[in-house]
């Protein structure tokens, strides 16, 4: 078997760049706010950890068309009913920074966690 060492070269170099991607797409669903301890007694904010995600970059990649992006820190208020009773749950999203809060994914994003 003949060895292409420009195509072994390139598959490196696109699982390197997706290995890349991936690892800040992690970071920021890290990033996001989870249910925490003592929701029945009351917690209701799960704010996610800010740092982690306005300090995400991610470089874009040449002659590939990736952009490049970095974290955008989102709040959202949830209207969440427990019976008669309708509390504000506060959380927050990572998204990346390409991404405006007043177009319609954010919209979709809030919906999905209304239902």
């Amino acid at each position: 078997m003949m060895w292409n060492k420009n195509l072994v070269d390139g598959h490196v170099s696109a699982f390197q760049q997706w290995e890349t991607a991936l690892n800040k797409y992690c970071y920021m669903l890290d990033s996001y706010g989870k249910p925490e301890s003592g929701i029945l007694t009351g917690n209701i904010k799960w704010l996610g950890q800010y740092d982690e995600c306005v300090d995400i970059q991610a470089p874009s990649k040449d002659n590939t068309g990736v952009e490049g992006f970095r974290g955008k820190y989102c709040t959202l208020q949830v209207p969440l009913k427990l019976g008669p009773v309708s509390l504000p749950l506060s959380t927050a999203v990572c998204l990346p920074d390409s991404c405006n809060p007043n177009k319609t994914n954010f919209q979709i994003l809030q919906e999905y966690l209304l239902n």
